[in-house]
């Protein structure tokens, strides 16, 4: 974790940074495309852009990624739905985000032969570091990052030939990079971190739903990945679920991207310890006529669960908000994306380390969180 000197000169820099950071009780959403150029299987601009909770208002702030001509950087292919989804780490400081190190417009860049897989981890004053993951997911997607604190960071993907896939683990920075499921489920898409255990969601094979990982957070395998019980039985035809949230031990929202009529949409599921299995309560769809992919969530003063997710549209897609009070609650579109822009993941703004909120003088901050 970033540790700050206290002294004078601190004080002073972060103050003159101030106008760059990240407000807390804000949406932060990843955003892929440069509004010009029409997206594609290329390499896009990504962009990570900070909204409040005004429908409709303009950024409060936007922190584009590196993509230029030099390494490190962080690009996203501008049609893979899977990819560029965004996670608060579990102690609120930190943003992580799975791309690749290449150049905006790097044709195929998802399939290429001989591009690195980085991870940024992004502070609550923008500042970015870039970690290399050389030799995970070859020629195919790496799609999600998750932290407990900017430092520990776990990641999903797939690969081709299927040998790099799965998740992997490493340190901000790069020490002690492996893969922790080296055998097992090669193919998953959003990773998340809740109370001591990595989960992934995934579409393939017999693990299609939210999966435990075996080894609570271990930074080594081999580890297995295992369904959730009841998790995959929703809708019409094959579910597909893509980012997820734990509101409690026994309460899972998940995204999924399906048409409405066939199952997609916000669905919570419920554990039933009796029968020992995972139970879909209802799906929500109200108000959004298409299925989901990120996903965020936090509580409201009352405790109710407030959702934020990106929609399914293939380009120009929404972020939307619901407050879950059952199963009639509505969709508010907070934001659309816009002509040559894409919404991918979505998460809660991340908030200052206790030291600096000292530093600035900004008395107590309100830290909720995504992951636990």
């Amino acid at each position: 974790m970033k540790r700050f000197a206290l002294t004078l000169t601190s004080v002073l820099a972060l103050a003159s940074v101030a106008s760059a950071a990240f407000s807390p009780g804000n949406i932060v959403v990843s955003r892929l495309g440069d509004g010009t150029t029409a997206l594609s299987g290329a390499a896009a601009q990504t962009t990570v852009v900070e909204y409040n909770l005004t429908p409709g208002s303009s950024p409060v702030s936007s922190l584009s990624l590196a993509s230029g001509a030099t390494s490190p950087r962080l690009v996203n292919s501008g049609t893979a739905t899977s990819e560029a989804f965004l996670t608060l780490s579990g102690n609120g400081q930190y943003l992580t985000i799975g791309g690749y190190d290449a150049a905006a417009g790097t044709s195929g860049v998802a399939t290429a032969a001989g591009i690195t897989r980085n991870v940024a981890v992004i502070d609550s004053l923008g500042n970015v570091n870039y970690t290399a993951m050389t030799g995970a997911y070859n020629t195919s997607n790496i799609r999600s990052a998750a932290s407990t604190d900017g430092t520990a960071i776990w990641t999903g993907g797939t690969s081709n030939p299927a040998t790099t896939g799965g998740v992997w683990f490493v340190n901000n920075g790069g020490a002690g990079l492996a893969q922790t499921t080296a055998g097992a489920v090669n193919n998953v898409r959003n990773v998340n971190v809740y109370s001591g255990n990595v989960y992934v969601s995934s579409a393939s094979g017999s693990n299609i739903g939210v999966n435990i990982v075996s080894g609570g957070l271990a930074t080594s395998g081999p580890q297995t990945i295992t369904l959730l019980p009841g998790t995959s039985v929703s809708g019409t035809g094959t579910p597909s679920p893509y980012d997820f949230w734990f509101a409690d031990a026994t309460t899972l929202y998940v995204a999924d991207d399906r048409t409405i009529a066939n199952g997609g949409g916000l669905q919570k599921w419920l554990f039933n310890a009796g029968l020992n299995t995972w139970q879909l309560a209802y799906t929500l769809t109200n108000q959004i006529g298409t299925g989901l992919r990120g996903l965020a969530g936090t509580f409201d003063v009352t405790g109710a669960p407030i959702l934020y997710a990106t929609t399914a549209e293939t380009s120009g897609n929404k972020l939307v908000a619901i407050t879950d009070l059952g199963a009639a609650s509505s969709f508010t579109t907070l934001q659309t994306a816009g002509t040559n822009f894409i919404f991918r993941g979505v998460d809660l703004s991340p908030v200052p380390e206790p030291t600096t909120i000292a530093l600035l003088g900004l008395g107590a901050v309100l830290l909720r969180r995504k992951r636990a």
